[in-house]
């Protein structure tokens, strides 16, 4: 197995730990998990396209790459309209975010519903997908 298979492996292991957290209402944390399968599969692709990738490779680069390497397969849209979604809020749903300008603090829990969650995850199920059938 080849780098490339690994990380669609843990996209899919992402996704089922994503599902585990829908189940049981944690929906910033299953946000979290449809994101690091959204990279993830974006690695394999990338690496698939001789792209770099690894832990040397800086997030907002690893989702650049896969933009790029879906571009070359005329598939850019999907990935770049989810890339451009998901990539903003990462951090949002690790993290407590102070509002400088009135010191409230934003939750994670507060960043994201149940239901958006949800569709999160079908909409990097199909990209993921997708990656499979490129590989």
């Amino acid at each position: 197995m080849t780098t490339k298979f690994e990380y669609q492996h843990i996209a899919r292991r992402s996704l089922d730990a994503c599902e585990s957290c829908l189940k049981d209402n944690i929906q910033e944390k299953a946000a979290f998990m449809a994101y690091h399968a959204f990279e993830s599969s974006g690695s394999a692709l990338s690496e698939h396209l001789n792209f770099p990738v690894g832990p040397n490779v800086s997030h907002p680069k690893k989702i650049n790459h896969f933009k790029n390497a879906a571009k070359r397969l005329r598939n850019e849209k999907p990935v770049a309209t989810l890339a451009i979604t998901i990539s903003s809020l990462r951090n949002d749903f690790l993290y407590p975010i102070e509002n400088p300008s009135n010191g409230k603090v934003q939750i994670p829990e507060n960043v994201i519903s149940l239901s958006q969650a949800k569709t999160l995850k079908k909409r990097v199920t199909g990209i993921v997908k997708w990656v499979d059938k490129q590989l």
